[in-house]
């Protein structure tokens, strides 16, 4: 058990942010988290999102920070997530489009 142990301790840190996030709407900035937990941020955030996708909540990564748009069932916050992810690649073609014309 005791190799186990941070990763274990990891993931119940994890665990407390994605519960935080559900209950406030919008998580605190996860380097802050982490620091404050002394884990490691790497892949926190999505291995965050992807548990609350699989919980049929819909949730947008925004740097680093998650916020809660709804869930699979909730029309409204469907659109707004969708919107939000038209706009990010939008926003991505874009610059592409630009640096490819220099």
């Amino acid at each position: 058990m005791r190799p186990h142990a941070a990763e274990i301790y990891r993931q119940a840190c994890l665990y407390v942010y994605e519960v935080q996030t559900r209950l406030l709407g919008k998580g605190e900035d996860i380097l802050v988290f982490t620091k404050s937990c002394k884990i490691s941020e790497v892949g926190a955030v999505d291995t965050i999102v992807q548990n609350l996708v699989d919980q049929g909540i819909l949730a947008l990564a925004e740097g680093q920070t998650i916020t809660i748009q709804g869930n699979k069932f909730d029309v409204k916050g469907k659109i707004q997530t969708l919107t939000a992810e038209l706009i990010k690649r939008t926003k991505e073609l874009n610059k592409t489009v630009l640096q490819n014309k220099t």
